[in-house]
């Protein structure tokens, strides 16, 4: 599945980790005003084909009575996602940490197959990142989403990324290659109550993490319930149709390497976040988040890294489908 990701050459990666946001923001941004008009047959079609079905809880659209989903669960499939953070500048044993800017564009605007029964996207993203001491670092990828239902009660999802992490420092023959899987099979105990299990997988440069997955989602009228231990949890309340707040905990692992260093930073993250429907299917987002640390490691070295907060703004495309 790697090499099926592996979609731009080396030399079009090592140049995303140079130039990467302008380039990764204009191939995604070309590649959905190309496929506008497709996406548009496929609401239109979806909408059509879910008829009362989607009525009996219209606050949730996309979540609970679409057969494709059945449920809802992250990753989201945005057709296309930009978002800048701020890590505010603190005090910390006499040096100023964090006045941190980075940057994020990552969307599945690709259809490869839609119909009532599967959903199968392609897409890519790049993420500026920086720590302490690291300089800035970047992250250029490209993804595939599917999504399955199996009968009326049984559905498969899989999320996968492949790309480069590091800085731009990089020959075409040592570029650093970065693989991550979320993969899991789910039953439908009722309208609005699911369970499911899977795993999450990801090659780091100083190890790999395999970890198993078990899920629980549950929707009512005002609300949807999404646990993924040990992962994730999120509650998303539907204040209005277009007006969602969400309170979340998320475990975030990320790696970066360099020519001299390798960079791995963990954490737990809690967050406030409010989505608001502007317009058909763009969404503004804003969220606040609190970032416990559990680890920043240069080259295997512990250095100590004190918890920290970010501001962040963004611009989500959804179709309702």
């Amino acid at each position: 599945m790697i090499y099926s990701l592996a979609l731009f050459s080396n030399n079009a990666l090592k140049l995303c980790l140079k130039r990467g946001f302008c380039i990764v923001s204009i191939l995604l941004i070309q590649v959905f005003f190309m496929n506008s008009s497709l996406w548009a047959a496929i609401e239109n079609n979806s909408k059509n084909n879910s008829g009362n079905k989607s009525k009996s809880n219209s606050k949730s659209k996309t979540i609970i009575n679409k057969p494709r989903f059945l449920v809802e669960n992250e990753p989201i499939p945005y057709l296309l996602s930009l978002e800048a953070s701020y890590e505010p500048a603190f005090e910390s044993n006499g040096e100023t940490i964090g006045g941190i800017e980075k940057y994020n564009i990552d969307g599945l605007p690709l259809p490869i197959v839609i119909n009532d029964k599967l959903m199968f996207l392609a897409g890519g993203g790049y993420v500026t990142d920086q720590w302490y001491n690291s300089g800035v670092l970047h992250g250029a990828y490209m993804s595939l989403f599917l999504t399955a239902s199996i009968g009326e009660k049984f559905y498969f999802r899989t999320y996968q990324s492949a790309g480069v992490f590091g800085d731009n420092s990089f020959s075409n023959e040592n570029l650093p290659w970065k693989y991550f899987q979320f993969t899991e099979a789910g039953y439908k105990i009722n309208s609005n109550l699911a369970l499911d299990i899977g795993f999450l997988a990801i090659t780091k440069f100083n190890r790999n993490l395999l970890l198993p997955l078990l899920g629980l989602t549950f929707s009512w009228k005002k609300g949807v319930l999404d646990l993924v231990a040990p992962d994730h949890a999120s509650i998303r309340f539907f204040l209005t149709s277009e007006f969602h707040a969400i309170l979340k905990g998320v475990f975030t692992s990320k790696d970066y390497k360099t020519s001299t260093t390798i960079y791995s930073f963990d954490s737990f993250s809690s967050v406030f976040q409010l989505e608001y429907n502007i317009s058909g299917w763009f969404w503004l987002k804003s969220s606040l988040s609190y970032h416990k640390i559990l680890g920043y490691y240069e080259s295997s070295q512990n250095i100590g890294y004190p918890d920290n907060w970010t501001i962040q703004v963004g611009l989500e495309i959804r179709p309702d489908l």
